[in-house]
């Protein structure tokens, strides 16, 4: 099996790396407030230093005398770690509470970053049969991102849905790309399911796209919907930030079941 990395792919999914560390920590840090901020880029920073760490280890590599992918724990634990963390109240809540929906999916706008598995597949290093579903995937619902964003300015409920809809999509798109990762990933339990043995997926530096980028994107989606959720649950909209307000007039709504007009002279009645 062929594991070495082209220089030119190797730059490419380094520079993608930085662009979804740099997109998360940057843009949490100028959303959020709280005194969280610091030990969550702390705890962002580490996480990344340490699927380096174990990627030039070669702890997460992938051979058919491996009987356990190990890859399989860098791209689920920290899942339900962060689920965890994020049903107890803590200033970790209370920071990413603090956060506009609209930045939460903006901030998404980094999956365009997928278009490396494109080029690897170009290349001729990842097959097709992964590379095209998880790399069109990924730039789709990172194109959408300011899109969505943009519609949530006007605090409909249709946009909230579209909102929801779109973190689904992105959602489903990652558990796609995982699962085909797997099938093309070679294993003692199965010879390669679909197409040449994807090897260079649990080397690095692309091995940081799963351990790191796909379930930080999932955490994304999971804290973006529980900001929609209680929006939906307490039947009030996010506010409209100044840009929308200065350049559309917003005429008074009466919400749906409840007492609320939202508008320049919003009252409850």
């Amino acid at each position: 099996m062929n594991t070495h990395v082209p220089i030119g792919l190797g730059i490419g999914v380094i520079a993608a790396v930085a662009l979804v560390y740099l997109s998360v920590t940057v843009g949490l840090w100028r959303t959020g407030t709280g005194e969280a901020r610091g030990r969550l880029l702390a705890g962002l920073t580490a996480w990344l230093a340490l699927g380096v760490l174990l990627g030039a280890l070669g702890a997460f590599a992938t051979t058919y005398h491996r009987p356990v992918p190990v890859i399989a724990f860098g791209i689920v634990l920290p899942i339900p770690i962060g689920l965890l963390l994020l049903r107890r109240p803590s200033p970790l809540t209370r920071l990413l509470d603090s956060i506009p929906p609209r930045a939460l999916v903006r901030v998404q706008l980094y999956r365009v970053a997928g278009v490396v598995f494109i080029v690897g597949w170009a290349a001729g290093r990842i097959p097709a049969i992964f590379a095209l579903p998880a790399g069109i995937g990924d730039i789709a619902v990172g194109l959408a991102a300011p899109f969505v964003a943009a519609r949530l300015g006007d605090g409909s409920e249709r946009s909230r849905r579209l909102a929801v809809w779109w973190n689904i999509e992105g959602i489903a798109d990652l558990v796609l790309a995982v699962a085909l990762g797997a099938s093309t990933s070679p294993s003692p339990i199965w010879p390669t399911l679909l197409g040449h043995p994807n090897t260079l997926i649990s080397r690095l530096p692309l091995v940081l796209i799963p351990v790191f980028a796909v379930p930080l994107s999932v955490l994304l989606h999971v804290v973006t919907l529980r900001r929609l959720r209680a929006a939906a649950r307490q039947r009030v909209w996010f506010p409209l930030d100044a840009s929308t307000l200065a350049t559309r007039q917003v005429e008074p709504i009466r919400w749906r079941g409840a007492g609320l007009r939202a508008g320049p002279h919003a009252s409850l009645s």
